[in-house]
Formats: C-alpha cells, sequence, structure tokens
C-alpha cells in the first residue's frame, strides 16, 4: 500500500473518530481531546459508533463501516465485534427493523458475508 493510501485512510479514520465523537457527546471536540479519548480506548470506539448508528435506525451505514473496518483489519477483536453488532440487531423488534429497511433475512445474510470475510483462524 502507498503511504498516500495510508495518509488517506488515517485521515478518513480521524474524520470518522470526530464525528462519532461530535454524535456520541454531542459537542465538537477538539483535536487533543479526541486523540486522548481514542488512544484510551481504540477498540470501544467502533462498537459505540455502530450502536449509535442503529439507534438512530442508520442500519444500512452501520453495516457498511463495520465491512470497511473489516477488509481493512480482519482480526479476532473485530470479528467479535461482529458478531455483536449482528446479535444487537437480532434483538431489536420486527418493528423497528422494518422502519430501517431491514428484516432477520438480511441479518443472517449480513452475518453470513460479514463471516466470510474473515480467515478461519480469526473466527476461533
Amino acid at each position: 500500500m502507498s503511504n498516500f493510501n495510508k495518509d488517506y485512510l488515517m485521515r478518513m479514520l480521524d474524520d470518522m473518530n470526530k464525528m462519532a465523537a461530535r454524535l456520541m457527546l454531542k459537542k465538537v471536540v477538539k483535536e487533543d481531546e479526541l486523540r486522548s479519548t481514542v488512544e484510551a480506548g481504540d477498540g470501544d470506539m467502533l462498537p459505540l459508533i455502530l450502536k449509535g448508528l442503529v439507534n438512530e435506525g442508520n442500519i444500512d451505514p452501520a453495516e457498511n463501516l463495520l465491512f470497511r473496518f473489516s477488509e481493512l483489519y480482519p482480526t479476532r477483536e473485530l470479528f467479535q465485534v461482529g458478531l455483536d453488532f449482528y446479535a444487537y440487531l437480532n434483538k431489536m423488534e420486527d418493528e423497528e427493523l422494518t422502519k430501517a429497511g431491514w428484516d432477520r433475512k438480511e441479518i443472517h445474510e449480513g452475518l453470513t458475508d460479514f463471516a466470510a470475510l474473515f480467515p478461519p483462524e480469526q473466527k476461533e
């Protein structure tokens, strides 16, 4: 991967973290505040972002974000985040899912597609 692509990905991740901080904290976060928040719990940010999006009825963008991260970083931890994401969706009422344009079949298909992104050793 070229340096340009790495820098671009880092800028994208930084922008996503800023957006997530704004959504979760309901305020504009200064750069140094954001860095300390992210450094303190880097792995905790994605599940919070995903749940925030789902709770606002934005399941498609949440799943897209999960897939983007999974394609870039197919780790065991991220696999667990994905399992938790689909379990969270599965606990939702049918009415909530329908409002967001989803159903149980789409949860199953999404989970199947998600699991296919990971090598077997990351699923153990």
